[in-house]
């Protein structure tokens, strides 16, 4: 609900409503914390700062690519706070583009290093003994969900239709699957389908200690749940290939924005691939971005996908783009080659003739 009420004001040009949507930033609004005597205690909500700062988010063994990645522990608190203040890259880009910045990272940075950080506490609260061990004896688990799903969602079997209405990365992948065909019959993401089943499996898991099965489970949303965001780059990708690094357009800071939330997960694991995201899609003065075409962007998550076991029909395709051309190319390796070859052979062709014109 703080993020809905920010995407609000934010879509205000005034000085006052960015004021305002800062202040729900730093100090919260509808996240109330559980008061055991709400006749003597104080009323006190949790902000997305508070979030964005916590020392819970080091449980998770993800949270060192963010920080070694950014030189940073509070990476993300950093850029929210530069554009709020108009610092830095973003700080005096257009109104549009700092909000997308602002929006993009609170979702799919701070509030995404939160459910990551859940699921491992989650892990370490089976292994104590303890399932209950958070504020107000809340139930572990039901966290976990709390941060992959979010509040907004509705009863509706799959979420929301309207796409305005979830926040978090359920409702990221429930709007990619439209975009990538990647829906179950039910008409919601079959990534989402996937970490549902995850979610029942881990509640069960919790409830009956079976810590070293949950440690799997978390390990499968942990990987299933970057797959929204590969999808979030390559449309994205699409959309900045043919815009220059100077364009006002709100996709450009989306296209940095969602690059910057999957890129020290990617570095992690492929060095060449995260090279060329960042050269794709950070933006840079002078420099084009996707200069080298969206397929090259969705190429750079073949190493990646294949370490995290991610199906291709997770990820799917759009406008001709997927993630999986590498898998099919690196399945026939001999047509790669053959093709490599015919074009050497045409380069020596061509030369020949070249010289025999020369001589002539």
């Amino acid at each position: 609900m703080d993020v809905n009420a920010i995407k609000a004001l934010l879509s205000f040009d005034s000085d006052e409503s960015w004021a305002a949507a800062k202040d729900i930033y730093m100090y919260g609004k509808n996240s109330e914390i559980y008061r055991k005597s709400p006749e003597s205690d104080p009323y006190t909500v949790r902000s997305l700062q508070s979030l964005a700062t916590s020392a819970l988010r080091k449980k998770s063994p993800w949270y060192t690519f963010f920080e070694d990645y950014h030189q940073d522990p509070n990476y993300a608190d950093g850029i929210i706070m530069d554009v709020f203040e108009g610092r830095g890259k973003w700080g005096n880009a257009a109104r549009e583009q700092r909000a997308e910045m602002l929006t993009k990272t609170i979702q799919y940075q701070v509030l995404y290093m939160t459910l990551l950080a859940e699921a491992a506490d989650a892990e370490a609260d089976c292994r104590s003994g303890d399932k209950n061990d958070n504020i107000g004896g809340a139930h572990s688990w039901d966290e976990v969900a709390a941060f992959y799903i979010g509040s907004l969602e509705g009863t509706t079997r799959g979420g929301s239709n309207d796409f305005s209405d979830g926040q978090l990365q359920w409702n990221l992948a429930n709007k990619r699957s439209t975009q990538f065909n990647t829906q179950v019959p039910e008409g919601y993401a079959l990534v989402n389908s996937e970490i549902e089943d995850d979610l029942y499996a881990g509640k069960g898991e919790l409830d009956a200690y079976a810590c070293d099965s949950l440690a799997k489970t978390i390990k499968r949303i942990e990987r299933n749940s970057i797959v929204p965001m590969i999808q979030s780059v390559i449309r994205y990708a699409l959309k900045a290939e043919d815009l220059s690094y100077s364009s006002s357009s709100k996709d450009i800071a989306e296209a940095e924005a969602f690059a910057l939330a999957v890129l020290p997960i990617v570095k992690s694991v492929d060095k060449a691939g995260a090279i060329v995201l960042e050269n794709s899609m950070i933006i840079q003065e002078g420099v084009q971005p996707v200069s080298e075409g969206a397929q090259r962007v969705a190429d750079a998550f073949y190493k990646t996908m294949v370490e995290f076991e991610l199906e291709c029909e997770l990820v799917g395709q759009a406008d001709g783009v997927e993630a999986c051309e590498m898998f099919r190319k690196m399945a026939n390796p001999a047509s790669s080659i053959w093709s490599s070859a015919s074009l050497l052979f045409s380069l020596m062709l061509a030369g020949s003739v070249s010289f025999l014109l020369t001589l002539s």
